[in-house]
């Protein structure tokens, strides 16, 4: 273990028997992602924080101590400090001196909902209610994936661009889009830094009229998890979407990925297709 606690990886140590991912307590599975490389205050920190936004500790209420913690978890206390006060800084929890630690009063996890059907409704929602900051951006020769729904060959360049969707400081989305690069030449990266790509294709004349969506999962994985404050391999929904114009032309593909805690598809069912 580091000197202070803040950079223990998922090995075991010496002297101190590891906790696996089904160890139980009388708190309930607590486990931690045994991924190497990834720190245990920060695996901790992510396992009370979606407890805390799923509800297991509702507003309020009072949080095991750091001895406790430290039990439950098998490390030591000066890791559960570090893991805390991210939770503190993250104006999750509120630590009392001299009384304890709680859950704040005003918890209201950011999180999205959309439809499944309303892509283009959904997509000005997601504008309002999210800031975007562009990661990447590049022009490609179209990869495999693309030339097949493009239905173009491996000499056709198409503008990607990686952005990241947040609500404050909570990262909401991580977003890849691939456009042709005719239409996307003309948005700088200012622009992509600042606006989103819907009022930038409206600005170039280009109407989204339908859209065709996949909804799938993947892991997180080491680049992704980090902008999503996740551990690496922790599941994520991914929505895989392409967008057409008034005359049917596919002008955009992108995948998103969002953490379930952040993020949740509803869907109703009409008469007609329940009776199917």
């Amino acid at each position: 273990m580091a000197r202070d606690g803040s950079t223990e990886t998922s090995g075991a140590r010496r002297g101190r028997k590891p906790v696996t991912a089904t160890a139980a307590t009388a708190e309930g599975d607590l486990p931690l992602l045994r991924r190497q490389g990834a720190s245990l205050n920060h695996q901790i920190f992510l396992v009370m924080r979606d407890r805390i936004l799923n509800g297991h500790y509702e507003a309020g209420q009072g949080l095991p101590s750091e001895e406790e913690l430290s039990r439950l978890f098998s490390v030591s206390r000066i890791t559960i400090r570090s893991a805390m006060a991210t939770l503190e800084a993250e104006h999750l929890i509120e630590r009392r001196q001299g009384v304890g630690t709680f859950v704040a009063p005003t918890i209201r996890p950011p999180q999205l909902h959309a439809s499944v059907s309303g892509v283009i409704e959904h997509i000005a929602d997601i504008d309002r209610k999210t800031e975007v900051r562009l990661i990447e951006l590049d022009y490609v020769r179209a990869p495999f994936h693309i030339q097949s729904v493009f239905g173009c060959d491996s000499s056709a360049v198409f503008q990607r661009a990686v952005r990241l969707r947040s609500i404050g400081q909570v990262p909401i989305f991580h977003i890849i889009t691939f456009i042709p690069q005719e239409i996307g030449k003309d948005f700088t990266r200012e622009e992509l830094n600042r606006t989103s790509l819907y009022k930038l294709l409206q600005r170039s004349g280009i109407v989204l009229h339908s859209g065709h969506q996949v909804v799938s999962a993947q892991l997180a994985d080491p680049v992704v998890a980090p902008l999503l404050n996740v551990a690496v391999g922790s599941p994520l929904l991914q929505l895989r979407r392409q967008h057409f114009d008034e005359s049917n032309r596919l002008v955009e593909y992108f995948e998103m990925l969002a953490s379930p805690t952040m993020f949740e598809l509803n869907m109703s069912l009409d008469p007609e297709a329940l009776a199917g």
